[in-house]
């Protein structure tokens, strides 16, 4: 099983750690792979997702494509809510749903319509 992690490394360390057998790609700008901790099975490559990679829709076609007939591939994102809700949990995600369209330029948050949608596109 391979993976392709951006940002969050705890939770990849913690994956790798639990099934030593996964090899993980992660994936992140220069300066923040500069400065990243080696873990066994975890390759660390530094470019900017938008100019060294190809397009979104392309990644998840090509790791659909790599995945083996019985395999799966997991994406584990933030998922937004239905903000008819009024909970607070609800309110909570929504701010935080701000501070990221805030101070992450470009970023998409997805209902979960949305990531179905996204997932079964590339299905034969």
């Amino acid at each position: 099983m391979n993976i392709l992690q951006n940002s969050n490394r705890a939770t990849f360390r913690m994956i790798v750690s639990k099934y030593p057998t996964i090899k993980g790609i992660n994936f992140d700008l220069p300066h923040v792979i500069e400065n990243a901790p080696t873990y066994p099975g975890v390759e660390h490559v530094g470019g900017y997702m938008f100019s060294s990679v190809p397009k979104r829709d392309s990644i998840f076609m090509k790791c659909y494509e790599d995945v083996p007939d019985n395999g799966k591939m997991i994406v584990a994102d933030s998922i937004l809510p239905d903000y008819t809700d009024p909970s607070l949990a609800t309110k909570v995600v929504g701010l935080f749903d701000c501070t990221l369209w805030a101070t992450n330029h470009g970023r998409k948050e997805r209902t979960e319509k949305e990531f179905e949608a996204l997932a079964t596109r590339f299905e034969p």
